[in-house]
């Protein structure tokens, strides 16, 4: 009988980069979300941006970035709980206060775009979305104060641009 020695396993060949090719026909001018929306435009925004919740393919709403969502007993207020660890493709920080900075701007009578109205359920967003800016008396800091949307840390705190989730 011969015994021979069992031989090692061969290391895998390194995994070639991860790459996606899409074929969008033309590059948009601009990629905003709050930009005039084309099917070009539309498809890369899509590729670029996740929201808080998105369609299935049975058109079910599913969480996307929200893990989840909850309405108080009176359903006037809706409260998105964040997955952990959400970063932005360079790896910086994707926190509630970025989408808090995302529907203000999305309401704001200066930024607003087309379709700013979609947000018009939100507490205070149609009067602040619709305001004159020319008119005497415009006020844009009690507008905004107005617009019932506020980012919040896992302790319930105002978030800032830096939080992260506590323990």
């Amino acid at each position: 009988m011969v015994i021979t020695a069992t031989p090692a396993p061969e290391e895998p060949a390194p995994a070639a980069p991860a790459v996606l090719r899409v074929d969008l026909g033309t590059y948009p001018d601009i990629i905003d979300p709050r930009s005039r929306p084309s099917s070009t435009r539309l498809r890369h925004l899509q590729l670029n941006y996740e929201g808080l919740t998105r369609l299935n393919e049975k058109l079910e709403t599913v969480p996307a970035a929200a893990e989840k969502w909850e309405y108080n007993a009176d359903a006037t207020e809706l409260t998105f709980t964040l997955r952990e660890g959400l970063t932005y493709s360079d790896g910086s920080l994707l926190n509630a206060k970025r989408y808090e900075y995302s529907l203000f701007r999305n309401v704001d009578p200066e930024t607003a775009g087309e379709y700013a109205a979609i947000t018009d359920d939100i507490a205070g967003a149609a009067e602040w979305r619709t305001a004159d800016t020319a008119a005497e008396g415009y006020d844009a800091e009690a507008l905004k104060a107005g617009l019932k949307v506020q980012a919040l840390d896992s302790a319930g705190n105002p978030a800032s641009i830096t939080s992260r989730p506590t323990a």
